[in-house]
């Protein structure tokens, strides 16, 4: 069900204010649009919207646009052509929109939590992970054109008149709080013996005052358990142009059995492993990385 609700209409002013309601709206009705150049279709889910919508025009200043509301999907799931089972699955993804100003460029989102991510993965016996498949061209994309050769020479063309269209609106986004709840990452790995399955479980991330173009630090806070047994929680700012982190990290009872598959010998290891460490993470004006940690790591109840 889609509802538009205009409380007030100015024609004079171009000015609305409105709501907009969409109720469960099934997204695997959108799939026969989605291009054949996309590798995932969507396999499930429910879109709903509550959108506030507010225009107005000043005597002589541009129109303006402001948006506000939520933005919701529930049970999503993708997959990948051609294959029934989903890849990735969201039981619940919220997006609350504090406002956005799209003729401006800017978006300001309160929140966006996502609860319940499920991935998976699997890595074949030639070693290919389908998830990077997914980003490699598609079969059958057409090969890039052939040289031309030069044309004969002509007479140059008049000069265009200068553009006198204004120059695009850089996007800007804040988001002062993503927050991932509950997510669980598994790979299924066959190219070793025997296939094993390394699954991080109960992840939780939490990101705080991120901002696009990122010039400034925000906040980090990510907690995760490992396959089996041990659990990892990393906390610190960090700051994507230029890349810079400063992380403190902490390993609490990790257990060597699930990679008995990676070591490469036929003794077999025991024990409950711990860490603490702190990383800075920095590149300078050529671009070069720099990445350097300090801490320490210790075992408890080692067996060979």
């Amino acid at each position: 069900a889609l509802a538009f609700e205009a409380d007030a209409v100015d024609v004079p002013r171009s000015a609305i204010d409105a709501r907009v309601t969409l109720g469960a709206f099934d997204l695997v009705q959108a799939a026969p649009y989605v291009p054949p150049t996309v590798a995932v279709l969507p396999a499930g889910g429910r879109l709903t919207l509550e959108l506030q919508l507010k225009t107005a025009r000043s005597a002589e200043g541009p129109l303006r646009v402001v948006v506000g509301g939520t933005v919701g999907l529930a049970e999503l799931a993708v997959a990948r052509r051609g294959v029934d089972e989903p890849l990735l699955r969201v039981p619940r993804l919220i997006v609350a929109i504090r406002e956005a100003t799209p003729l401006e460029g800017a978006v300001a989102l309160a929140a966006v939590d996502v609860d319940g991510l499920d991935l998976r993965a699997v890595r074949d016996r030639e070693g290919q992970i389908d998830l990077l498949a997914l980003a490699r061209p598609p079969d059958g994309a057409p090969a890039p054109a052939a040289a031309t050769p030069p044309a004969a020479a002509v007479p140059p063309a008049p000069a265009a008149p200068p553009d006198t269209a204004p120059p695009a609106t850089p996007l800007k986004i804040v988001i002062e709080r993503l927050a991932l709840m509950r997510g669980r990452v598994a790979l299924r790995d066959e190219g070793v013996s025997p296939v094993t399955t390394l699954a991080l479980t109960d992840i939780g991330a939490t990101l705080t005052n991120v901002t696009w173009p990122n010039t400034a630090p925000f906040g980090l806070d990510v907690s995760l358990g490992l396959p089996t047994a041990g659990r990892v929680t990393t906390k610190g700012t960090a700051t994507l142009s230029p890349l810079s982190a400063d992380l403190t990290t902490s390993l609490r009872g990790g257990s060597i059995e699930p990679y008995h598959a990676y070591i490469p010998f036929r003794g077999r290891l025991a024990g409950r492993f711990n860490g603490d460490s702190r990383s800075q993470i920095a590149t300078d004006a050529a671009g070069r990385l720099t990445v350097k940690s300090k801490g320490r790591s210790w075992i408890e109840a080692l067996e060979v």
